[in-house]
């Protein structure tokens, strides 16, 4: 940790006495915590939203309004009306994607920008647009979890104001991790770090949808440095936000992510290490200095 204190005041001295951009650079790269990684990743509900923009002759107009870091997968999108109403939606006309060669889905078909959705209805009376949308940060390399976001219509009637939200359901406490080992809520996170302390330990923000998540596990989690530092030092706690649960978002919110994959460390008395925060893909080589840099 003194090395860690140094690096950091180092950086700081350093960035603040020279105008080189290099030297700027440098410190950026030793960041205990972010290893290079600068880029600022804003919260779901402003980087992915959705509006509707016209309810006219059979059709209703769905904006998406990604930030422009952001893209969408095309494949993921998924659009309906609340069972209770009368509103019936037929097959939406999509807007034209890019076919991308994606770093972990491999081709596949995104939409990035702002894009207009038309989707012929009949039937009528008040209800609600389900649309869920699925996007990945393309600088950070972190995913989204499923944004879901209910919009009321009344077709009958010009459009009323908009309520957007992420929509979300309950899950229940509990004071240790379900069988499968994985971490759902503050509580059960809590109690793993109790349980790991004597060891340094990295908190995994992980889910099944998370395409950078796969990646690491295939590259990053079976390098062999990696993993005999892992074995001999560390403790890995895997974090499952795949529902976005109200214990899914107060995890996030409790380490400010917005997403998988990201990871916190903390150390062998179970304090979190300041500046250790990571977010997105990391290689091998970036993970295991980080490691390193945790446990001198």
């Amino acid at each position: 940790m003194d090395n860690l204190r140094r690096i950091r005041q180092g950086c700081s001295v350093f960035a603040l006495f020279t105008v080189l951009f290099a030297a700027s650079w440098a410190c950026a790269q030793l960041s205990p915590g972010l290893l290079g990684k600068t880029t600022t990743v804003p919260p779901a509900e402003e980087a992915i939203r959705a509006e509707i923009s016209r309810i006219e002759n059979g059709v209703i107009t769905l904006d998406l309004l990604p930030i422009p870091a952001v893209y969408l997968y095309r494949d993921k999108l998924n659009i309906t009306s609340s069972p209770s109403s009368k509103l019936k939606l037929g097959a939406p006309k999509l807007p034209t994607s890019t076919l991308i060669d994606d770093e972990f889905f491999g081709k596949t078909h995104v939409y990035r920008g702002p894009q207009q959705v038309q989707i012929p209805y009949s039937g009528g009376g008040k209800a609600s647009l389900n649309v869920t949308l699925v996007g990945c940060h393309a600088e950070a390399k972190v995913c989204y979890p499923p944004v879901r976001i209910a919009l009321a219509i009344d077709p009958k009637s010009q459009l009323s104001p908009i309520k957007t939200g992420v929509t979300s359901s309950k899950s229940p406490q509990s004071a240790a991790a379900k069988a499968d080992g994985l971490i759902r809520t503050n509580r059960e996170l809590n109690h793993a770090i109790a349980q790991a302390k004597g060891k340094f330990i990295i908190v995994d923000f992980w889910a099944t949808w998370c395409a950078p998540c796969k990646h690491m596990e295939k590259t990053t989690f079976v390098d062999a440095d990696v993993k005999s530092l892992m074995d001999s030092d560390f403790v890995l706690l895997k974090v499952d936000v795949s529902k976005p649960t109200p214990d899914a978002q107060a995890l996030l919110k409790r380490f400010s992510f917005v997403g998988p994959p990201s990871f916190a460390f903390f150390n062998r008395s179970g304090v979190e290490v300041q500046g250790g925060r990571m977010i997105g893909y990391i290689p091998p080589e970036r993970f295991l200095a980080q490691m390193k840099l945790v446990a001198s």
